[in-house]
């Protein structure tokens, strides 16, 4: 069944808050999940081809609504769905056929249809992909069969099962080159990696832990650029981002977090618009180029769960210096970029409503005490990446 959702202030204020759990998580994937549908509507109506697949979804949802909804709701799911609206090409739009092969596989049905082949190989969105040569089942008996991985980590509220997904051939959907296939050695620095970056946000930052763990549902590791790491959410893909290999856990577990509100933000403001006109040249303090609205809200929400998750880290002895270094520039940045859309007329009353919490919170972040070399780093900083802007803001304007 299609539904058109609706959310209310408490709810709204939940997510603004990072409260991520619980109804608001609900919601959230409600919305994704209607809109999938509504896409794969698109994809399918009237075309006698995909037929045999729009019937196994069918029968596979009165079997187990909640499996199918967890496919249709998977990141890259929503990320090919939203992809073949915008360009309907025949490889794209045949991937339906491997959606339904997954909803058949997980609810005990027969495969109607293999799913097609990109690439020489076929894939099971969520499970895996085979040699496009072999059957299913040829390649889980005689090797072949490549499983989507999982990281699990944490326990109770705070503990994520995840997939760790270097095989889907839509995951590459962030403007980034998304990384092969990883080797036995390579995925267990990963594992390592998102486990204990998991594990320190449920020891020192569980607020914002218990937040992330029920809407947390896939990664996928990027390939870096030369000296640097990069991370991304794209707006189809709610509760997934794509990574390359941090530094530290401390560092990834915030890129968890800062990618995660990227994800919310993006749903909630199809659910109740921020804004009514992208436009606008904003100084981002985070970067040296000119935003519209829309960039600027994204980056605040995120920087300022960021700012949040750094100071918890300061209790941790081992991180408190560079904790507290970061936490005294991401918090002046979210201050910084707050004065410059506070009062932006493209802001719709839900706008204006999430900018007032945010305003909130850093207020409340702004009244920590830091030590002095760290709040003029932090500002000196802050005036270097304006000075960089304004150079390039002038190049602009010659």
């Amino acid at each position: 069944m299609i539904e058109t959702h609706k959310i209310d202030l408490a709810t709204f204020d939940s997510i603004v808050a990072g409260q991520r759990h619980g109804l608001a998580v609900q919601t959230l994937y409600a919305s994704r999940l209607s809109r999938t549908l509504l896409l794969l509507r698109e994809i399918a109506g009237g075309r006698p081809e995909y037929a045999d697949a729009v019937d196994t979804l069918n029968v596979a949802q009165q079997r187990d609504p909640h499996a199918v909804a967890r496919i249709l709701t998977y990141p890259w799911v929503a990320a090919w769905a939203s992809r073949c609206a915008r360009a309907d090409t025949s490889r794209d739009t045949h991937h339906i056929h491997g959606v339904a092969a997954a909803a058949a596989r997980l609810v005990g049905l027969p495969m109607s249809h293999p799913a097609p082949s990109i690439n020489g190989w076929r894939h099971l969105p969520t499970l895996g992909r085979h040699p496009a040569e072999l059957t299913y089942e040829q390649s889980v008996h005689r090797g072949g069969w490549q499983p989507v991985r999982r990281v699990r980590a944490g326990a109770g509220d705070f503990h994520i099962d995840i997939a760790f997904d270097d095989v889907d051939p839509f995951r590459a959907c962030h403007n980034h080159q998304a990384a092969p296939r990883l080797d036995e050695i390579t995925w267990q620095r990963w594992h390592t990696l998102v486990s204990q970056a998991w594990e320190l946000l449920a020891a020192r930052a569980p607020y914002h832990a218990a937040g992330n763990a029920a809407g947390f549902r896939a990664l996928s590791p990027l390939n870096a650029p030369p000296g640097g790491e990069v991370s991304a959410t794209s707006s189809d893909a709610f509760g997934g981002f794509g990574a390359s290999f941090s530094r530290s856990p401390a560092d990834f577990a915030t890129t968890i977090v800062h990618e995660l509100r990227h994800s919310d933000i993006n749903a909630l403001h199809d659910l109740k618009p921020l804004y009514v006109d992208d436009t606008g040249g904003y100084f981002a303090p985070w970067r040296h180029d000119t935003r519209p609205l829309g960039a600027m809200l994204q980056g605040i929400v995120a920087f300022t769960a960021v700012a949040s998750v750094w100071h918890a880290f300061r209790a941790d002895a081992s991180l408190a210096r560079h904790a507290t270094e970061q936490f005294a520039l991401r918090r002046l940045q979210v201050d910084r970029a707050l004065t410059q859309v506070t009062d932006a007329p493209e802001l719709t009353v839900a706008g204006r409503r999430l900018v007032a919490g945010l305003r909130s919170t850093i207020d409340q972040l702004l009244e920590h005490s830091v030590p002095d070399r760290d709040r003029r780093y932090a500002a000196g900083r802050l005036t270097e990446i304006e000075a960089r802007w304004l150079q390039r803001a002038d190049a602009r304007r010659r």
